[in-house]
């Protein structure tokens, strides 16, 4: 019998999402960056976008490696403390090299990107759990 060819699951463009996604939104708010900072702003911009950006990478990598979609909930906590626990480092790295002087040049772009970031991996969870769910998904496992 022929079967269907065997579709990319939500998981596989996950990693894909999460970095084209921060990157445009980096792009889009490079201008306020340098308006409201300079160039210490862009810094700040882009050290926040690889500070949300690598644990992203990182929890969809277990996650694809060793997932099971019974247990997503259980996977994005985990994902978000990761999330949390590098940019809580990352931004205390900052405060005490005093690297910055002023929040514009680097919080107010960790907070957005976090948040953003975070919007995504809550997105890729229901599209699995969705997949999951669904017996005639295109997503199923």
């Amino acid at each position: 019998m022929n079967h269907p060819p065997e579709r990319p699951t939500p998981r596989g463009y996950s990693i894909t999402r999460l970095t084209l996604g921060t990157t445009a939104l980096a792009v889009l708010l490079s201008v306020p960056a340098y308006y409201l900072a300079g160039t210490k702003g862009l810094e700040g911009l882009t050290f926040a976008a690889f500070l949300c950006l690598v644990p992203g990478w990182l929890v969809f990598l277990i996650y694809k490696r060793y997932g099971d979609s019974t247990k997503v909930a259980i996977h994005f906590l985990i994902g978000s403390s990761i999330r949390m626990a590098c940019a809580l480092i990352g931004f205390l790295y900052m405060e005490m090299t005093n690297r910055y002087s002023s929040p514009s040049e680097f919080v107010v772009w960790l907070v957005l990107l976090f948040l953003f970031t975070l919007v995504i991996e809550t997105r890729e969870t229901i599209l699995v759990l969705r997949a999951g769910e669904s017996n005639d998904s295109p997503y199923k496992q």
